[in-house]
């Protein structure tokens, strides 16, 4: 009891252990609740497994960006449980993320904003829930934050060099992270010259620190876009086909303008104060501050970004959630020091007020549906039937626990055509009818859909078949 009792001591004198030791506990907890990994993990899974296969197992998407899934190939290589050691991953990179954050909110503004930042964002459920997915924002997150972190820690050309090659390695990661990129460069050009520094002198300086700052960028970038070539004829292959995916299906997604006013600041309320903190910002003119600017100039251009694109989803405000907590973690601090002049309420009263309004999300924001899987029942039937060679499914689940190559689908709008081509090689079949969407008012797809399905149960033998909800699966091995 003892011991605890100075444990506890301790942390409240070290507030940053604290935080994360809070988000630690809160994240393993999470991770007991055991969601299922989302469509993204799979794929993340197979590339690895493609990677250091040779191609033989997994299965390969080239617009997916390649450090994480070489990450994940390498534990699987080592012959380790790879969604163990993804959900570990995933742990180790949220909490190195916290720690950053407020480093660098210390650098930025001060330490109670520090503090307050880190709490937001160590506990928001849009975090929060990454934690043990296997997708790529965690390690993208933390790379980019690194190169934040030299950015704002000084303004040398040996910190701007650095800050390049993590910002580079957070775009590897995440594509979208390239954003930061155009961020630091506004934010640099921005900065209001000093009084004792010559205009001419000055724009020299920042070009320099540009220089050093796309040079540490390109280190880790031109090996890609080299590899691209030789694999693709075309070093923008990944971009322009990640570019051209997401413009297909939209009917399936939300494309309203409001999207994320709703969805993300007023079911995170919190978050609401970003828009005053700008406010803030522009009236305190701190565009002049190379530190500020950058995180600012780094929210509004993820959120433009993906507020632009005609897929929304929550989970992609996560790469603004750092600098949103920043913003709104400086600006609480400057309304509890503006109540402690004002003497609106007491400082007891505030903090308590912060604490509703920081915990209310958590509880429902963090329920995830659990649709099933069929892990014992596709393995039952590998095992019986000896399968050994290709999965031909909707769903690309089975790759994460199968050494197996495996070929997805990839919707209604491309199964016919795949399913053509790979007749006659595939050993397995799986099929759920919800992977493969219709428009809502396309009559000919839902009539197309219909064939297919029937033609795919004319030519195989259903080993299994199960519905959930609306959706009917089916295993099926071909006819011989």
């Amino acid at each position: 009891m003892k011991f605890l009792q100075n444990l506890i001591k301790k942390l409240l004198e070290k507030p940053l252990w604290l935080i994360l030791a809070v988000a630690f506990l809160l994240r393993v907890l999470y991770l007991i609740l055991n969601y299922p990994l989302w469509w993204d993990a799979h794929v993340y899974l197979g590339m690895g497994k493609f990677l250091f296969s040779g191609g033989k197992i997994g299965m390969w998407e080239p617009f997916r960006p390649l450090i994480h899934p070489l990450l994940l190939g390498i534990a699987w290589k080592m012959g380790l449980n790879t969604i163990i050691m993804g959900k570990l991953l995933d742990l180790l990179f949220s909490l190195a993320s916290v720690y950053l954050l407020y480093k660098i909110a210390e650098k930025a503004y001060s330490k109670t904003a520090a503090i307050i930042s880190s709490i937001i964002f160590a506990l928001s459920p849009v975090f929060i829930m990454f934690t043990g997915l296997l997708l790529t924002e965690p390690l993208a997150i933390l790379f980019g934050l690194i190169g934040i972190y030299f950015l704002v820690k000084e303004t040398s050309a040996k910190n701007y060099f650095w800050g390049g090659l993590f910002l580079g390695l957070s775009f590897l990661t995440k594509f979208p992270q390239g954003i930061l990129l155009a961020a630091v460069a506004i934010s640099l050009l921005l900065t209001k010259t000093r009084p004792e520094e010559q205009l001419h002198s000055s724009l020299l300086k920042k070009l320099s620190l540009l220089f050093y700052l796309s040079f540490g960028f390109l280190i880790p970038v031109m090996p890609y876009l080299i590899l691209n070539y030789i694999l693709y004829q075309d070093i923008f292959l990944p971009f322009t086909s990640g570019s051209w995916i997401i413009t297909t299906a939209t009917w399936a997604y939300n494309s309203e303008w409001w999207y994320y006013l709703y969805w993300f600041f007023v079911k995170n309320p919190l978050y609401l104060l970003f828009f005053p903190a700008l406010y803030l910002f522009y009236q305190k003119k701190e565009w002049h501050s190379p530190q500020k600017s950058i995180i600012i100039w780094a929210a509004l251009l993820i959120l433009a970004y993906f507020w632009y694109l005609p897929r929304k989803e929550v989970r992609y405000v996560v790469l603004a959630l750092p600098f949103l907590s920043l913003m709104i973690g400086s600006f609480i601090n400057y309304l509890y020091e503006l109540n402690r002049e004002k003497k609106i309420i007491k400082p007891k009263a505030f903090w308590i007020a912060f604490t509703i309004v920081l915990l209310l999300p958590l509880p429902s924001n963090l329920y995830f549906e659990r649709p099933p899987t069929f892990e014992k029942e596709i393995r039952k039937i590998v095992v019986e039937h000896n399968i050994t060679g290709m999965v031909l499914t909707s769903d690309p689940a089975f790759v994460s626990f199968l050494d197996n190559p495996i070929i997805t689908l990839d919707g209604m709008e491309f199964a016919p055509t795949i399913y053509a081509r790979e007749r006659g090689r595939y050993k397995l079949l799986f099929l759920g009818d919800c992977d493969l969407g219709c428009p809502p008012q396309d009559k000919a797809c839902y009539i197309h859909k219909k064939q297919f399905l029937e033609q795919i149960i004319q030519e195989n033998n259903p080993e299994f078949t199960s519905q959930y909800k609306n959706c009917t699966y089916m295993m099926l091995t071909p006819k011989t």
